[in-house]
């Protein structure tokens, strides 16, 4: 190509042309170290910034070239904005095409690094799930399975079993576990659990079988056997692998413990019944110091008639089924009446007489209690404040307490409502307490008690010398007088150690001022030997049972 200046040709113009050409051609498929990461970090605009500032220069070169040669043709500028054109859409290409391959390229990288991530996520995620579903399912210390899954897989036992089959259950309680635990420290307590948890587990069998930790101490056991072995087999072997001695660091612990025991031939037994059989033999036996395990079979009409009578005394009518009987009080030295113990009768119209021994318990299990012993005292006070009026008497009224009664914040108000209500001095009313009560006696009895012996009224320790005597509590609350227990006067013209039981009863009530009354007084040889030991009064079959109140009134009249 020939480029003609003012009539003069330059032939060596056009290789200067084509060499610069290809130069810069060459440049636009170049990118400079550090060029490419900024193409791929920045945005569009700055890819189309570096291709115009890459244009630019090439502009300032053509322009200096042209320039220099003083003078141009069309057919050199023609070929000079081709050759921009031609840049500008190369250099363009070639850019985009590098940048989507880098990009690519990372976007592989970043999918392989995201599913490296997720794997690992999905492997932790799966590990938390398994370790949930073991803290769910087990119990966290002995590894044996939780009250809560144990109940699922009796049910699917229960379910599945066959003809001819049986399913043993097992509830057991460590004996005085809380004393281990105060003793050597609630870490050598758990070491035991769980050494004990193993001893049970390994005369378990391999299938048939599950173990569960249902709380501190507490255990269940299932067998499920052929129906001709009696479960006393395994109960051996459990009691014998309970006792073996348990070592932790340097102590040698031998555990004791209860077992109740339930049994089911059929599948259409709930698992929760099942259960509650074998823990209500398991109380049963905890009631009970010599029994080392209860059969359910044993108790189930015992249970079921306490269950009757927890029934019968939900509806019960007071006026028309309760009865009080008055048992005479006498002075021993003159057999001089002095008052009566009132004692309440029940004759249900749909069970018939129903001993207080057995529903008094089954009361206090329940607020029941409250409601029958706001009767009794409604109506002991009543019926006493109309002889003494009558009869010109101050005869007391014994009228017993239950715990439970004064957990009732209104116990004692209701009480003085009575006696102001019926006009009853104060201290004829006496409110026997059980020894027992009082040692465990909290803020509520203690309150109680000072509000009576603020109005006058007599308060007695019922059941003394049964085991929990206490001068502590003697001094502490303001008593009137101790009512000796009758499992003492029984044998006190048999056994010389109740007789001095008694003998010091007498003398300590006696140095502190206190009256005595013997309980349950039968023979005339238990009253000659508390006559001759200075008890004060008496009160038994020997003088007088416990009568009606028309028969106790007739009583009255005789002694006035």
């Amino acid at each position: 190509m020939d480029f003609w200046i003012d009539g003069i040709s330059f032939f060596g113009y056009d290789i200067v042309f084509k060499v610069i050409f290809f130069m810069l051609f060459v440049a636009t498929l170049h990118l400079r170290e550090g060029e490419a990461n900024l193409k791929f970090r920045a945005l569009r605009n700055d890819f189309d910034k570096i291709l115009i500032q890459k244009l630019f220069v090439f502009a300032v070169l053509l322009t200096i070239m042209i320039l220099y040669s003083w003078k141009i043709n069309l057919t050199w500028l023609f070929s000079i904005l081709v050759t921009l054109l031609a840049y500008g859409a190369l250099s363009y290409t070639f850019s985009n095409v590098r940048k989507m391959d880098i990009l690519i390229k990372r976007e592989m990288h970043i999918k392989k690094v995201l599913n490296n991530q997720i794997e690992n996520k999905v492997k932790e995620f799966e590990e938390t799930n398994r370790n949930l579903q073991k803290i769910s399912k087990y119990d966290y210390l002995t590894n044996a399975l939780n009250r809560q899954y144990f109940l699922a897989r009796l049910e699917e036992m229960i379910k599945s079993k066959a003809l001819g089959e049986k399913i043993d259950i097992y509830s057991i309680d460590i004996n005085n576990f809380k004393a281990i635990n105060d003793s050597y420290g609630h870490y050598i307590g758990d070491d035991v659990i769980v050494k004990l948890a193993l001893n049970i587990e390994s005369i378990l069998p391999p299938e048939n079988s599950l173990f569960a930790r249902s709380g501190g101490d507490d255990f269940i056991v299932v067998i499920k056997q052929n129906e001709d072995i009696h479960c006393r087999e395994f109960l051996y072997y459990l009691l014998k692998a309970i006792s073996e001695p348990i070592v932790v660091y340097e102590y040698k612990i031998i555990l004791d413990a209860k077992v109740g025991i339930s049994s089911t031939k059929t599948s259409e037994i709930l698992a929760d019944d099942l259960i509650m059989q074998s823990e209500a033999a398991l109380e049963t036996a905890k009631q009970d110091p010599l029994q080392k395990y209860v059969f359910y079979s044993d108790i189930k009409s015992k249970i079921q008639d306490k269950n009757y009578i927890e029934v019968l005394l939900n509806s019960i009518n007071f006026d028309e089924e309760f009865e009080l009987k008055f048992q005479p009080q006498y002075l021993i030295k003159n057999k001089k009446i002095v008052g009566a113990e009132a004692l309440v009768r029940w004759n249900s119209p749909i069970k018939g007489p129903v001993d207080q021994v057995k529903f008094i318990p089954i009361a206090e299990q329940s607020s029941i209690i409250n409601a029958i012993g706001k009767w009794v005292a409604k109506e002991a006070i009543k019926q006493m404040a109309i002889w003494n009026k009558k009869y010109n008497t101050n005869l007391k009224i014994g009228i017993n307490i239950s715990p439970k009664q004064v957990d009732n914040v209104n116990f004692a108000s209701k009480i003085l409502s009575y006696i102001d209500e019926y006009e009853i001095d104060p201290s004829c009313v006496d409110i026997e307490i059980t020894e027992a009560s009082l040692v465990n006696a909290e803020e509520m009895m203690q309150s109680a008690l000072s509000e009576f012996s603020n109005r006058g009224v007599c308060i007695s320790i019922d059941d003394f010398g049964t085991g929990f005597s206490s001068m502590s509590y003697i001094k502490k609350y303001p008593m009137s007088r101790l009512k000796i227990a009758k499992e003492l006067i029984d044998n006190i013209a048999k056994n010389d150690i109740d007789k001095d039981v008694v003998k010091s009863v007498i003398t300590l009530a006696k140095n502190i001022e206190l009256k005595t009354i013997a309980e349950g007084v039968e023979d005339e040889t238990q009253l000659e030997i508390l006559r001759e030991l200075g008890c004060d009064e008496v009160q038994g079959y020997l003088w007088g049972k416990p009568m009606s109140a028309k028969d106790f009134e007739e009583l009255i009249k005789c002694t006035i």
